[in-house]
């Protein structure tokens, strides 16, 4: 897990700079759990198969900024974590210890 998961609470979140839409603004610093993480799959047309992970590290409210429809905007830093499962027919199997020794004869 990339972020640390904080119990909900009403505490005043922590004020800091954040970058939004090119410069440095205000942002309060919100504390969240985790409900789910779950996992997408794909599988390509040559039978790989990547497992894809988003899991949110830290989240911010911008503060005096809103969008359109008077939600408020927030910045979020999201880290992937991929697993990619490869066919054994598209791997290059590295030559034994006993096939190298005999290819240096």
């Amino acid at each position: 897990m990339i972020g640390t998961l904080i119990p909900r609470t009403r505490e005043l979140a922590k004020r800091v700079e954040v970058d939004f839409e090119g410069k440095r603004v205000p942002a309060d610093q919100l504390n969240f759990t985790s409900n789910a993480e779950p996992w997408t799959e794909y599988e390509l047309e040559d039978g790989t198969v990547i497992r894809i992970k988003s899991v949110l590290a830290q989240v911010f409210r911008v503060v005096d900024q809103y969008l359109p429809n008077g939600e408020p905007v927030y910045v979020m830093q999201i880290g992937n974590l991929p697993v990619v499962t490869i066919p054994s027919e598209l791997k290059r199997h590295a030559p034994t210890e006993s096939a190298a020794e005999e290819e240096e004869r």
